[in-house]
């Protein structure tokens, strides 16, 4: 029973044949599979679909031909037959041959990437259908090797289950610390100290909030009159009611409005057709929990989809993009003179001081985040209108202030870095441990596959 043979998959998998159209009596009132996830579960949906579709039946294998090789791969254990798109292929198979605990963790394995890289013209890349798949020469053991093997699996599966809850449970932490400590900066805890050796200076804009406001009432004034910024109706000045907490002294209560310009670079808030040349395509999507692009992610535009988007607005370089639709609230600074298209999920803020990077961390914070939350519209996804954005209410420091708070929090956020490091190296290593553990295990040819079964 402990020998292994090569076989092909069609020996112990047989495909159901058959496929419906959506119209057709007999898949009418079925629900429909939307998805197996990579742990193997089925999710049902009463969502119809515009594509053909197969039958699946209690006790059916069931493979998502996009998704095989990442473990999308599920018995139907259900007391009534679905339907799923042709994207899957549904099977029934001979259980005195495979144990599908074993092989819905087989295909999961490098052994399995390797035989359809070498066995199927496009390998993972392709769309996997029954004709590709069910003619897979593989090394398969008897079912009572494929037992201890999954037992084997279930246990070391326990095992980084636990590390896995105990390494997300360190990347939540890591989460709130940085919330935590931009919280602290715009409430001025963080530079409680730093205000004692610099007291408020009456008339000074480096030590006074209400004179740094007048200068860029003046700014915005002077841009309004030279028409590069629209003159706006004014906001209500904000009351008691929304202020969240009490400021230290020397700082004031503004709206977004009166110390940024805040704009949507793409007010027609129409996709722009992708391209193979051109510029890269930006959402929140591109963007990490640090704010950084990566401009690998994506699609690309072309240039006159940039040209058009430019015309609206002019980007400077202290400009940074804040999310207003679904991920509300990731901010990424805009880098110039790198070109970009930019999704209409953002708006791109400029404040009118050439000093930004208080203002960015402000928008980051649960201050801002909270206003956010309760003023986006939930019909599908949220979504913030650029007036509620506008009429955000800030704790707004003096220059020299700002300043020390984005030593003080950069200093802070590079220490959590360095956590949030360290904790996707663990999980990046629990990743590979299983791997290994996957090859050695379906290796016919391994040495340490007879410490695995001995174990």
């Amino acid at each position: 029973m402990g020998e292994w043979r090569q076989v092909k998959i069609g020996d112990f998998l047989s495909a159901r044949k058959g496929k419906y159209k959506p119209v057709d009596k007999v898949v009418a009132g079925l629900q429909r599979v939307d998805k197996i996830d990579f742990s193997g579960k089925i999710h049902l949906s009463e969502k119809g679909s515009k594509t053909d579709l197969i039958m699946v039946f209690p006790g059916d294998l069931l493979i998502s031909g996009i998704n095989v090789a990442k473990g999308a791969v599920a018995v139907y254990h259900g007391e009534k037959p679905v339907v799923a798109t042709i994207h899957y292929s549904t099977y029934t198979f001979d259980e005195s041959l495979v144990s599908i605990d074993y092989f819905r963790r087989f295909v999961r394995s490098s052994i399995f990437e390797e035989t359809l890289k070498e066995q199927v013209r496009g390998g993972i890349k392709t769309e996997i259908k029954p004709k590709d798949f069910l003619p897979l020469q593989i090394n398969l053991p008897g079912v009572e090797t494929q037992n201890k093997i999954v037992k084997k699996f279930i246990k070391i599966e326990n095992e980084l289950s636990e590390l896995s809850v105990g390494i997300d449970s360190q990347a939540t932490l890591i989460k709130q610390l940085r919330q935590a400590v931009l919280q602290e900066a715009v409430e001025g805890k963080l530079t409680a100290e730093w205000r004692k050796q610099h007291p408020v200076v009456k008339g000074d804009p480096q030590f006074d909030a209400v004179m740094l406001l007048a200068q860029i009432r003046l700014e915005k004034e002077r841009l309004v009159k030279e028409r590069k910024i629209r003159k706006e109706k004014p906001l209500p000045p904000v009351t008691d009611t929304d202020k969240p907490f009490d400021l230290p002294d020397g700082w004031l209560w503004a709206r977004l409005c009166e110390i940024c310009d805040a704009q949507d670079p793409n007010p027609s808030h129409r996709m722009p057709q992708a391209s193979q040349e051109g510029v890269p395509f930006i959402s929140p999507v591109n963007v990490d929990s640090r704010g950084i692009i990566d401009f690998r992610i994506g699609k690309k535009v072309n240039h006159e989809v940039l040209k058009y988007q430019k015309s609206l607005f002019e980007i400077k370089n202290n400009s940074f993009a804040f999310a207003r639709i679904g991920t509300i609230g990731t901010v990424f600074k805009l880098l110039l003179p790198q070109n970009y298209c930019l999704s209409y999920s953002v708006s791109v803020i400029t404040p009118y001081l050439d000093y930004y990077q208080y203002i960015m961390h402000l928008m980051s914070s649960q201050t801002v985040l909270r206003q956010a939350t309760h003023g986006a519209t939930t019909n599908t996804i949220p979504d913030l209108g650029m007036k509620t954005i506008r009429a955000f209410v800030l704790p707004f420091p003096p220059l020299a202030e700002q300043q020390a708070i984005v030593a003080r929090v950069d200093s802070l956020m590079a220490v959590i870095d360095g956590l949030e490091k360290q904790v996707a190296e663990r999980k990046e290593q629990a990743q590979l441990l299983m791997q290994t553990v996957l090859r050695e295990a379906f290796d016919s040819d391994s040495v340490a596959q007879q410490s695995i079964l001995n174990d």
